[in-house]
């Protein structure tokens, strides 16, 4: 397969994610930390589908919100100065529900992640080991 097959069945995959996910939005009001612990709780179910050994469809759908986050992420990135970095990685490589409460997600998911001033901002340095 060539390498632009290779992206253009990738962007594919990521299409058809979003577009299951429309109902779903907000994602530009988020923050660059919010994003990047998003897309490290999909990788993190990317993962373990692949631990598990689940069919292509559901390792195809993980990768894709992985990359939709990652996109996210830098269309976020791009239109803001690059943050400051207020929100280190511990050492221990703390759990993804840690991080997710430190980007302020909580029981209603996606809600309150935004560019709100108190919002955490900046990009953990060493999140993905």
């Amino acid at each position: 397969m060539s390498d632009l097959r290779l992206v253009t069945r990738f962007a594919d995959a990521m299409a058809e994610r979003l577009e299951a996910n429309a109902h779903k939005s907000g994602w530009e009001r988020m923050s660059v930390t919010a994003l990047l612990v998003r897309a490290e709780q999909e990788l993190g179910e990317l993962r373990r589908a692949v631990e598990r050994g689940e069919g292509f469809g559901r390792i195809r759908g993980e990768a894709a919100d992985v990359g939709n986050f990652l996109g996210m992420l830098v269309a976020v990135y791009g239109e803001h100065e690059p943050p400051q970095n207020n929100m280190q990685m511990p050492s221990d490589h703390r759990s993804e529900a840690w991080w997710a409460l430190q980007a302020g997600v909580g029981e209603g998911g996606l809600a309150g992640l935004t560019d709100a001033p108190d919002a955490p901002r900046g990009t953990p340095e060493g999140l993905i080991p």
